[in-house]
């Protein structure tokens, strides 16, 4: 074989190979997304079945599979007990049993990074007792890497909500709702990290979307009005007031503060001298509530 032609078989031979590895980057690289397996529950065995993703990291798509089963009295949905149990390739690497009428959500989300994170949340009876995490496969399980429900624990009421609103590059989007003490229901985004095998809040700061998911219509979902004569301070976590709202005074919430294991709350007044300052969350809710437009469900 000549040089020439001996050249351009070597270099249409790289070429060959480089092409393969950037099509399977492409496959394994994708653009950072998430897929909703939808809800398990009822009195009705459901088998969801995913293979689009590649979870264990070895460079190849993995079959991803959902099995619900009901338990106990099968006559009443409202009564019925259940399991769930994710398998990867066969092998389960997830189970969970629950009892009241329990339901599950399963998401799928995929990073820049070609990582999978696995959402799991399930509730009982008509929403209560809510318990959601974010998890990755790990040594042929599925590892915790995020507790949602623990990072509110005992700030209000038992009715958390999460919907995940993007993933760009390694980051999580949710918008979350919370009873706090002070405000009942309040949305917020809330934005985790992926970095060195863990998951972290991007910022302890969170905008909030007001007292309706940002998804529906709120016209003036943000404006709430005081029952008391409250103190605003300064900066979240000092002891320096910085104003007074009254009683009767409207104002909105800016951003969910999560500081030392505490919440706090950015407000600002709608009238007058519209200044801004932070509330904390109080220990517990009273009733009147602290303010009118304040609900709590559960």
């Amino acid at each position: 074989m000549k040089r020439n032609d001996l050249l351009k078989y070597l270099f249409t031979l790289l070429f060959a190979v480089v092409m393969v590895f950037a099509l399977e980057a492409k496959v394994f690289a994708a653009t950072p997304g998430w897929e909703d397996l939808k809800s398990f529950d009822g009195i009705t065995k459901r088998t969801k079945v995913y293979t689009e993703l590649d979870v264990t990291g070895d460079k190849k798509k993995d079959t991803i599979k959902v099995v619900y089963t009901p338990k106990g009295d099968m006559s009443d949905p409202d009564f019925v007990d259940g399991e769930i149990k994710i398998l990867v390739n066969g092998k389960r690497v997830f189970k969970e049993a629950r009892y009241g009428s329990p339901q599950w959500a399963i998401r799928l989300i995929w990073l820049k990074n070609g990582k999978v994170i696995f959402y799991i949340s399930s509730t009982v009876g008509s929403g209560d007792n809510g318990e959601a995490g974010l998890y990755q496969y790990q040594s042929g399980k599925l590892r915790q890497l995020y507790d949602l429900d623990k990072f509110t624990d005992g700030a209000g009421g038992d009715a958390d909500g999460y919907t995940i609103q993007k993933v760009t590059g390694n980051k999580i989007v949710i918008e979350r709702s919370t009873q706090f003490h002070l405000t009942g229901m309040l949305y917020y985004n809330m934005t985790l990290v992926y970095k060195n095998g863990k998951l972290k809040l991007a910022s302890n700061q969170m905008k909030t979307t007001g007292r309706f998911s940002q998804s529906i219509a709120t016209g003036n979902g943000n404006g709430w009005t005081a029952a008391y004569t409250m103190k605003v301070y300064n900066k979240a976590g000092s002891k320096k007031v910085a104003f007074k709202i009254k009683k009767g005074s409207k104002i909105e919430f800016k951003k969910v503060i999560y500081k030392n294991n505490k919440f706090y709350f950015q407000i600002r007044e709608l009238s007058g001298k519209k200044r801004t300052g932070y509330i904390q969350n109080p220990k517990a809710s009273k009733y009147p509530f602290y303010f009118e437009e304040c609900v709590f469900v559960g």
